[in-house]
């Protein structure tokens, strides 16, 4: 039994006889090391990745900001100008009239051009001794993208006639002609897809239109007294639509269109229409609205229609009035704007909200003036103030 017991010692060996040959800890501490680089090596293959993204990314944004015109800053919509997404031969002419507009007029062109308009003629119709309309415009001037007419300075106020001159002279050059004063800007509405002007023309069911009729969204002073910071961008500073009224009155029933071009028609051209239906062998004119549907109108040489109830994907903001120290100094004090049958304190406040500031505000930009004062019946509205208090 001992001997027995003996061999099956020598038989067996115990683990400091293996340690030469393998050793467990030893193992493992290798298997763990392969396992790290590894983890090592993916971990640095994806961090590459990540950071290479992360550049193109920053890369792509750079070049947008550099070849796309920014964003005006209007909160009311989300412009997107990427010409470069949507590629299109069609060819549209703005023509537009301006006259104390020298702060306005840069935005209104860069605008327009952000959106896709081809060219621009402009009217100067300010006095012969007064600001020049293109001083502000210069480069796009000589850049030929801007195209000034002077001959209407120094004359009453033209606007049918310096449109019907360039349209009569430019319809049959481009595929598609619009009239916007310098207060009037084409919106792509938040939502409607389109990224420029061109895109939304070339929808087919406006291949058989002879006028594209966009409605007016009018903006209100947001309560604003007046520029600040010489900062006069409307876009930036109002940002309200504001619906006074659903009936004929209403500015925002107001429209104007957008003609086809390159083809002969019989009408006369108005401000914001047309006058007339039909050509002489009989075909009427079709009119459509932004959202493709015929329109009728009741008058000839109106565009009017309740457009209030209603969203377009393109239409136009208008902002004539602005802040009531701009309103004051450019509509109701300045000669050669002069129309107080028009441009007078019920005009302003029949659109904007009626505070103590802004009466206040008048008082002091008139104070100088006795006769103007008196002649504008401020009074009436520092009076009515009083009435509203007392409720």
């Amino acid at each position: 039994m001992k001997k027995i017991i003996k061999i099956r010692k020598k038989l067996f060996i115990n683990n400091d006889e293996l340690f030469p040959l393998y050793n467990p800890k030893k193992t493992r501490k290798k298997n763990n090391k392969n396992k790290f680089t590894v983890f090592s090596l993916i971990c640095v293959i994806s961090l590459f990745i990540i950071i290479t993204i992360l550049i193109l990314f920053i890369i792509i944004k750079l070049i947008n900001r550099t070849l796309i015109p920014k964003n005006n800053g209007n909160t009311t919509t989300e412009l997107n100008n990427s010409m470069m997404h949507y590629n299109s031969k069609t060819t549209i002419l703005l023509i537009g009239m301006g006259k104390l507009e020298n702060n306005y007029v840069r935005e209104w062109v860069e605008y327009y051009k952000g959106i896709g308009i081809n060219k621009i003629i402009l009217c100067d119709n300010n006095a012969i001794d007064g600001e020049n309309l293109s001083e502000p415009i210069k480069d796009y001037i000589d850049s030929n993208y801007v195209e000034m007419d002077e001959s209407f300075r120094g004359k009453s106020y033209l606007q049918v006639e310096c449109y019907a001159k360039h349209f009569d002279n430019n319809h049959m050059k481009y595929d598609w002609i619009t009239i916007n004063d310098i207060d009037e800007f084409i919106f792509l509405e938040k939502g409607s897809g389109y990224i420029n002007i061109q895109q939304f023309l070339d929808e087919p069911i406006f291949n058989d239109t002879d006028n594209i009729i966009l409605t007016w969204k009018y903006y209100d002073d947001n309560n604003i007294l007046d520029v600040v910071n010489g900062d006069y961008s409307v876009l930036k500073r109002f940002t309200r639509n504001n619906s006074f009224g659903n009936n004929i009155t209403d500015s925002n029933c107001l429209s104007k269109a957008i003609y086809k071009g390159k083809v002969e028609r019989e009408y006369k051209l108005g401000v914001h229409c047309i006058q007339g239906f039909e050509d002489s062998s009989g075909r009427k004119y079709v009119f459509r609205k932004a959202d493709g549907n015929i329109m009728k109108f009741d008058q000839i040489g109106y565009c009017f229609y309740n457009f209030n109830k209603t969203h377009f994907p393109v239409s136009i903001h208008h902002f004539q009035l602005k802040s009531i120290g701009e309103y004051i100094k450019k509509k109701m004090l300045k000669a050669e704007t002069y129309d107080s049958a028009k441009y007078n304190f019920k005009f302003f406040f029949d659109i904007n909200e009626l505070t103590e500031e802004k009466v206040k505000y008048a008082q002091k930009i008139l104070s100088n003036d006795k006769l103007k004062s008196e002649q504008y019946n401020i009074a009436y509205y520092v009076e009515k103030l009083e009435l509203k208090k007392n409720k």
